[in-house]
């Protein structure tokens, strides 16, 4: 089994780089560099973001990130393989009996057991009704894949919008939420007026806003206001980001994130600008039926666009 850590370490070194230089080029947090290079699992965020950063930091030092990304797998499933080996063959039999005998049970059907069962599927069902009624239809037919969270440079107070679709429906969550953003009853937010833009707009059309984009990125996670794990590429299932700086922005400002896939738009998200140096983000999933290419833009109200990126989604 081959050894990730060890060699991002030997071609950091080998470079003349230093941690903080890497965490500064790839935006990764410097922690998490540390835990790469010393194998240590536990000081990782876990899932996705594991193989995301090995990726980012690999593909940096210019190394094979397949190979490394398949060395941290089997290193991640060997405590799995190690406890089940020391398991003693004793017990395993006495669980695989207990197994087949409880299989081997008749099921219970008596009068008795059916009422029960019927009387809990019952409860359930009127709980559920119920709060879907206290709650509005609303808020399930909008519930977003897309969601934000936004951040003033000097105050540092969340703020989020969900997304307009209502057509897409997920269970993701931002890292945090204030309870005004969610769609509750009398709760709803303001409407804007968008004017009609086409979907392909010229960067150049943004020349005359008085908003601009100071920086902008897709990766994989926000952490510190900082984007995380940047690349052009993300496998389906995986989280993605898009991260951007707006500058120039007034209180009730507003820029809406717009993701498309293949030319046609999926999801759309208004974001608010409250303040002259403001940064915000939204993010999605990328599930089944997601490949291809992908573009995000930021607009202002007028339909301009102030910043693009393209990323592609792989099997």
């Amino acid at each position: 089994m081959g050894a990730f850590g060890p060699a991002l370490q030997s071609e950091r070194q080998r470079r003349g780089l230093s941690l903080e230089d890497v965490a500064r080029d790839t935006r990764l947090a410097r922690h998490y560099l540390l835990a790469l290079e010393a194998e240590n699992l536990d000081d990782l965020p876990g899932g996705l973001y594991n193989r995301a950063y090995l990726r980012t930091y690999a593909e940096y030092l210019a190394l094979d990130a397949d190979r490394l990304v398949q060395d941290y797998q089997l290193k991640a499933k060997r405590p799995f393989d190690t406890a089940r080996s020391n398991v003693q063959p004793e017990t395993l039999a006495t669980m695989r009996a207990a197994i087949r005998s409880r299989a081997a049970m008749p099921r219970s059907w008596t009068p008795f057991a059916v009422i029960t069962r019927v009387g809990a599927v019952g409860i359930v069902v009127f709980v559920l009704l119920a709060t879907a009624a206290w709650l509005g239809a609303d808020y399930w037919l909008q519930r977003p894949e897309t969601m934000s969270i936004g951040t003033n440079d000097s105050t540092k107070l969340p703020a989020g919008r969900d997304v307009e679709e209502a057509a897409v429906i997920s269970t993701s969550m931002p890292e945090s939420r204030p309870l005004a953003a969610w769609r509750l009853p009398g709760r709803q937010p303001k409407p804007v007026a968008w004017a009609p833009t086409p979907e392909e707009v010229r960067l150049d059309d943004a020349q005359g806003a008085r908003l601009f984009v100071e920086d902008s990125g897709v990766g994989t996670d926000v952490v510190d206001r900082q984007l995380v794990g940047a690349s052009d590429t993300f496998e389906v299932g995986a989280p993605v980001v898009f991260w951007t700086w707006v500058r120039g922005g007034r209180p009730h400002d507003i820029v809406r994130h717009v993701w498309m896939h293949e030319g046609r738009t999926v999801g759309a998200v208004d974001l608010p600008v409250d303040g002259a140096s403001w940064r915000t983000h939204s993010r999605r999933t990328l599930r089944s039926g997601a490949t291809g290419r992908w573009v995000v833009e930021v607009r202002d109200t007028e339909g301009r666009v102030l910043a693009r990126q393209e990323f592609r989604c792989t099997p």
